[in-house]
Parts: C-alpha cells; structure tokens; sequence
C-alpha cells in the first residue's frame, strides 16, 4: 500500500470577522505564515475582480498608488511527504474572511490556524459591535418581542401584516449591511489612508443595527396607524 492511501490530507479553517488592517500589520501576518515554510514565499493577492500579485518581499519593498482595497489573499505553499501539498491561506474579502491550512499533519494545521486567528483578533472588530453579532442578537429578541406582541393583534391578516413588516426589517438591516459595510478595509499607504474611513468601516455595522432596531420599535408602536394607513391607501 502506497503513501497516498497510507496518509490522510487534513483541511483546518476557521473564519475570521470585520478586519481593518494597516499594510504594515498585514506584512508582519505574511513574515510568520513565511516563516512555517523553508524556502517559499508568500504571494499576495491584491484588489477583486481586478488583481494584482505580488510576492512578499516585493509588495513590502513597493509603495501602492492606492489608499486602501477590500480585499487580499495571502499564500504559501509546498511539497511535503511523498508529494502532498503543504498550504496556507489568508482571504480577507468582502463575501467572506477565513484562515485555511492544508497538510498531512493534522496538529500542524490546526495550531498555524489558530496562531493566526490569535494574531489577527487584535484588528477585528469585537462581535459584540458587528452587525452579524448585534444582528444575531436583535433578532432572537425581536421574535420573542414579536410572539409576545401577537396576541394584542386582532385578526389573523391583521398579524400576518405584522409579521411581514418585522421580518422585512430584518432582511433589510441584513441586506444593507452586506452591501453597505466593509467586510475588511487594507491601507496600503499610510500616508493616503482616510482614518475617518477607517473608523466609519467599524462602526457603520453598529448604525445599521440601531437603525433596525429603531424600525422595528416604531412598527410595533405605530403598528394600528399603519394598519389604518394601508386601509386608506387600499380604499382610495
């Protein structure tokens, strides 16, 4: 029995938040995920659809004529074994931000992952203020609010009206933060690099949550001059 059906490929990832990173923070990310590998370098991946890539000590070496992007990839990999491949990866984009190792050995995988995960927690914004925590959060309570409420309603149209109108919240407030927010925010030059920019990427998520919540509140208390409202609007 050969190698191939001896050993076991092993694929660790985990995923990573609301990322806003300085080019010098993300180059000292790429030094350790380099430093796990003999003589490969790590390649960076720069802007989506339109990329650009470049190797480690190039991208530190060359000054970008842009202030910030949202989105990086960085990369390196090897042979190790009998021919597997060794690979780590860093995405931080806007559909998605993870950390992903692949490896015949397992507790290797699973530690360089959590290594990095520890190092890039320091430029994540806390989950407590992003939109998929305050979402997650504000919407298990507005669903007790909104099974509590219902029966103050008379009328099965009447409920099912306010139910439509909650649960459309929701998904705007969900839709307007995948669109609206950042999901990662790079400077590349410092000296470009808009810090009110920076600071609007981290707490944008949390706006859009108030603004939820404060839709919602405004639904629940105006619910019966809304419903006299469409009354209006249907009988004219």
């Amino acid at each position: 029995m050969d190698s191939w059906t001896q050993q076991q490929i092993y694929n660790h990832r985990e995923r990573v938040g609301l990322v806003s990173i300085s080019k010098a923070e993300l180059i000292s990310i790429a030094e350790f995920m380099s430093s796990q590998f003999a003589v490969e370098d790590v390649a960076v991946i720069v802007g989506f659809p339109t990329q650009r890539t470049l190797y480690l000590k190039t991208f530190s070496e060359t000054p970008d004529d842009l202030a910030s992007t949202d989105s990086v990839t960085l990369i390196v990999q090897a042979k190790e074994g009998d021919g597997f491949l060794r690979q780590l990866q860093v995405v931080l984009g806007q559909d998605e931000s993870f950390v992903r190792a692949t490896s015949i050995d397992e507790a290797w995988a699973i530690g360089v992952v959590s290594q990095i995960r520890r190092r890039l927690r320091s430029f994540e914004l806390p989950r407590v203020l992003h939109f998929d925590g305050i979402g997650a959060t504000f919407n298990q309570l507005l669903l007790v609010f909104m099974v509590a409420y219902l029966p103050e309603i008379t009328g099965f149209g009447q409920r099912l009206i306010y139910v439509v109108l909650i649960i459309s919240v929701m998904l705007a407030a969900m839709l307007l933060s995948k669109r609206l927010v950042p999901q990662t925010y790079v400077e590349l030059n410092p000296e470009r690099a808009s810090r009110i920019k920076r600071l609007s990427q981290k707490f944008a998520s949390v706006g859009l949550g108030l603004l939820g919540a404060a839709i919602a509140t405004f639904v629940t208390l105006k619910f019966q001059e809304i419903l006299n409202w469409l009354e209006f609007v249907v009988v004219s």
